[in-house]
C-alpha cells in the first residue's frame, strides 16, 4: 500500500495529510476517483498474491491432513485440507457452480466499486479491494485444482479451516460496511442547537 501512495504522490495527485480516520478529504473528484482505483487495484493484487504464494507453498510441500505448525499460541495451527465445497465442506462437489457465483460476485463488485470510487472512502475501497481478491484467489484453487486449499485451523473454537483468500473477503466486508456506515455518519446534517 505504501508503494501505491508514493506512485500517486509522485504523479502530482496530491495526497493530503487526513483527518482522524484516515480518509483524504481535499481531493479534487478525478484525484480521489484515480487514488480510489489504484487503491482497489492495488489491494487486489497484493492480496492475490500473497494468497496464492501461501497456498502454492503449502500444497506443494505438504500432504492433505498434514500438521504443518501446531497450536500456535493455542489460537490456531497450520494444517493441510483439499476443501471440495464452501465452508464446513458444505455443497461438496457443486465446484463448477460456486465458481461460477463466485466470478459473478466479483465482477458486480468491481463494477460497484469504478462506479462509486469517487465518492467512497479508503476504508470502502479497501473492503471492495480484499472481498474481490478473496473470491478470485478461491476461484483459482477451484478451477486449476477442482477444490481450495485451506490451511489455517483455529484450535480455540470449532470453526472450518481457512486460507488467506478468506480472511480477504471476511476482513473485506467488515472494512467495506465500517467505510460504508462513516460515510452515512458524515452525511447526516448537523444537528440544530435549540
Amino acid at each position: 500500500m505504501y508503494a501505491i501512495v508514493v506512485l500517486l504522490r509522485s504523479k502530482k495527485l496530491v495526497l493530503p495529510r487526513s483527518n482522524t480516520l484516515g480518509f483524504m478529504t481535499d481531493l479534487s473528484m478525478n484525484n480521489k476517483k484515480a487514488r480510489n482505483l489504484a487503491l482497489f487495484v492495488g489491494c487486489v493484487l497484493f492480496w492475490i498474491i500473497l494468497d496464492r504464494i501461501t497456498k502454492v507453498y503449502i500444497d506443494t510441500n505438504y500432504k492433505t491432513g498434514d500438521v504443518i505448525v501446531q497450536n500456535i499460541l493455542n489460537l490456531f495451527q497450520f494444517d493441510l485440507v483439499h476443501n471440495r465445497g464452501a465452508a464446513w465442506g458444505s455443497f461438496s462437489g457443486t465446484t463448477p457452480i460456486l465458481a461460477g457465483i463466485a466470478i459473478v460476485v466479483c465482477v458486480i463488485v468491481c463494477v460497484f466499486a469504478w462506479r462509486e470510487s469517487m465518492m467512497a472512502n479508503g476504508f470502502e475501497m479497501v473492503g471492495l479491494g480484499l472481498l474481490v481478491a478473496g473470491g478470485i484467489g478461491n476461484f483459482i484453487d477451484r478451477l486449476v485444482y477442482g477444490y481450495v486449499v485451506d490451511f489455517i485451523t483455529p484450535t480455540f473454537i470449532n470453526f472450518p479451516t481457512f486460507n488467506i483468500a478468506d480472511i480477504g473477503v471476511t476482513c473485506g466486508i467488515v472494512l467495506a460496511a465500517i467505510g460504508y456506515l462513516y460515510q452515512l455518519e458524515n452525511a447526516k446534517p448537523p444537528l440544530k442547537d435549540e
